[in-house]
């Protein structure tokens, strides 16, 4: 499995943070599985391969025949998917927040008559316009090219052109359903917490919110339980830090919040049947965005 992102050529990039944005390309090879841990809202166009995936307990196939398909990933939610072939797929993590995307695309009239939310992921097939662009992206990043740090917002905002120039009003409203009814702001409240690893009280009195009022807004939002949160969440962090970085092992356990390196390596073992020298230095069927 390989990921790979724009800003990789920029020197500030920290791929172990939560938050990501701009574009992202997964080449994944047949029989690998794993978790996307949507941290922002995350646009997804899968151009090559056969995917199966479990979004809100809705499990189903999807393939990418012709130009392929794309598809909203929302945040706040962990989406299972596995590999049934080779895949290529490229990402947009959105820049800026949800409702701004949704406005720049949809009419005012197309805003106020939004269908009402559907666990059902709602997918469109992909014209020949949009993927020429999707693979104008793949190969920017295929080929490291040290671009600026502006590159990402102009190219998405070419994209909102070109999809409003190329699908109806319905079409559009049907794609962006999971976006428009996102939880944002609570969602980016938690995600900036997400990294001290508090603990219930804590992190509702951050918010000043009680006990009982944040857990419900909690489950509201994520659909889990704030320990399963964010044991996901150290679970993400923690492979991508082995996978993506040359971090000491030491100094992620203090990152993660771990009590010492032997209760990371238990951690490891348990949530990805690995230790993590051999995450490290092997290679890993297991996938993480």
């Amino acid at each position: 499995m390989d990921i790979f992102f724009m800003k990789q050529a920029d020197p500030n990039y920290k791929p172990d943070r939560i938050v990501r944005e701009g574009f992202g390309l997964v080449r994944g090879k047949k029989g690998e599985y794993g978790m996307f841990n949507v941290s922002v809202p995350t646009l997804a166009f899968l151009l090559e391969g056969n995917i199966t995936l479990d979004y809100n307990q809705h499990v189903k196939d999807y393939l990418a025949n012709g130009n392929g398909f794309m598809c909203v990933f929302p945040m706040a939610k962990f989406h299972r998917v596995k590999m049934n072939e080779d895949t290529v797929c490229v990402f947009l993590f959105i820049i800026g927040d949800n409702l701004s995307f949704c406005r720049r695309i949809l009419t005012d009239e197309s805003l106020r008559n939004m269908p009402k939310s559907t666990n059902i992921l709602p997918v469109l097939r992909i014209v020949p316009q949009i993927r020429a662009f999707a693979d104008q992206m793949m190969n920017y990043i295929d080929k490291r090219e040290h671009l600026t740090r502006d590159i990402s917002p102009t190219m998405q905002s070419g994209l909102q052109d070109l999809l409003m120039a190329n699908y109806t009003q319905n079409e559009l409203q049907r794609l962006l359903l999971p976006l428009y009814y996102t939880d944002e702001s609570f969602y980016f409240k938690v995600s900036k917490l997400a990294e001290e690893f508090l603990s219930i009280e804590e992190m509702a009195a951050r918010l000043n919110m009680s006990r009982s009022a944040f857990l419900r807004r909690f489950k509201r939002t994520f659909k889990q339980t704030p320990k399963q949160w964010s044991s996901e969440i150290k679970k993400n962090i923690l492979y991508r830090a082995l996978r993506e970085t040359n971090l000491p092992l030491e100094q992620i356990s203090q990152r993660l919040h771990f009590s010492s390196l032997q209760h990371m390596n238990i951690f490891c073992r348990k949530s990805l049947n690995k230790t993590p020298m051999s995450i490290r230095k092997g290679s890993s069927k297991y996938i993480s965005l």
